[in-house]
């Protein structure tokens, strides 16, 4: 009996110390704890992420961005594996063999070794001269995966010299649908402001709009602007701040922001703050929506107007002890870390200046400091988008205010 008392005391002790510890960690960023968290993802990945085998890319993107924004960089001691890694995932075009909707970039590795891409993979035909080249024949390119396996390139300081840029160009010339909106992949998915987006992306990376019909693309954009003045991810759907970031981000790198209705839209935008920032009406505020919300004000110029205070309490109030973030505030098993409400949390301390943070911007979701050292920043106003209107230029100097209470 002595014992089970003396165990139950050492069990309240410790419950009582990982109490004490957790209010400790709201009241302010654990950096160390947040790089140790981000790293991990970029070696043995947790049990509980292995439905998201087939966008490893993304995860990998999410780690090596917030790693940037955390200053933690130059820890990293195998850039190199990673950004081979990366062109492992480049799907391979045999000259006079295209496929039209090939190029690209795969999630990762989860169909086995690379094969060729020819022009049977984008049939339905299921034979085995199809897959003359193992699994080829569903070796083809994910849009979204081409934006991330670009935007990790360009973070580790990659200069794209490996980039199949021709093949991608035309698999995005494959993707665009009648109404101007893209889908994921050549064999067919869902079409919607998601793939426009990476589209547009992937576009103003390799600095070439050619496999894309810009105006066509902007109608789509327009078309789904709604009453409340956000977007929905289709014309007539509700309303979504995932839809209006990628509506908003996809009209920068257009260079047509001019053509929305600002005023309808920065209204519906600022009213989502409910101390941090929720996405449709009448919801409950999550933290990923911090980036989404507040990346779209950065690009209409309007960051000013997010409350620095609340906004950073409601982050922290999501924080792990163990590093991470979770999507609400609240303890195991309500309130567990994941990668991807992690990432976007850091992406809103850094929006909102937090000390010891790079600026983020959030037209492509990367660094200033990798944007500005990319092959793709534009300097000069020149290259593919003249023309095209004025590109969205990343800030160089943040002005964030803290609203009165």
């Amino acid at each position: 009996m002595e014992g089970g008392d003396g165990a139950a005391a050492a069990a309240a002790a410790a419950a009582a110390a990982h109490s004490a510890e957790s209010e400790l960690v709201r009241d302010d960023v654990t950096r160390e704890a947040h790089i140790r968290y981000f790293s991990m993802f970029l070696g043995l990945v947790p049990k509980a992420y292995t439905s998201l085998d087939t966008s490893r890319l993304m995860m990998v993107y999410f780690a090596v961005n917030a790693l940037d924004m955390l200053g933690a960089l130059d820890r990293l001691k195998n850039r190199q594996e990673i950004i081979d890694w990366v062109y492992m995932q480049q799907v391979v075009v045999v000259d006079g063999q295209n496929g039209p909707g090939c190029g690209g970039f795969l999630g990762g590795g989860f169909l086995g070794p690379m094969g060729s891409c020819s022009s049977s993979n984008s049939s339905n035909n299921n034979n085995a001269e199809d897959e003359a080249d193992g699994v080829s024949k569903y070796h083809q390119a994910h849009v979204s995966m081409t934006y991330c396996a670009l935007l990790v390139l360009a973070i580790l300081g990659d200069d794209y010299s490996r980039v199949d840029r021709a093949a991608a160009v035309a698999g995005l010339r494959s993707l665009q649908q009648p109404d101007g909106s893209f889908q994921a992949v050549a064999m067919g998915t869902e079409n919607d402001m998601r793939f426009v987006f990476c589209a547009c992306a992937v576009s103003f990376m390799l600095q070439d709009f050619s496999g894309i019909d810009v105006d066509k693309t902007a109608r789509f954009i327009l078309a789904s602007q709604s009453y409340d003045g956000g977007f929905g991810i289709l014309p007539n759907q509700e309303t979504h701040a995932g839809a209006i970031y990628t509506a908003v981000g996809s009209l920068a790198l257009l260079g047509r922001l001019d053509d929305i209705d600002r005023e309808s839209l920065e209204r519906f935008l600022v009213s989502r703050q409910v101390q941090g920032f929720n996405g449709r009406i009448n919801k409950v505020p999550d933290t990923c929506y911090t980036f989404w919300v507040g990346g779209s004000m950065q690009m209409l110029n309007r960051v000013d107007w997010i409350d620095v205070e609340s906004t950073r309490a409601f982050l922290l109030s999501c924080q792990s002890p163990i590093g991470g973030f979770s999507k609400h505030p609240g303890k195991p098993p309500e309130a567990y870390p994941d990668i991807l409400h992690s990432h976007y949390a850091v992406t809103g301390l850094s929006l909102i200046a937090e000390p010891g943070f790079a600026a983020i911007d959030c037209s492509l979701g990367i660094t200033t400091r990798a944007y500005s050292s990319s092959s793709f920043y534009n300097k000069g106003g020149s290259g593919p988008l003249t023309g095209m209107g004025t590109p969205y230029r990343p800030p160089t100097d943040l002005q964030v205010v803290t609203t009165d209470a």
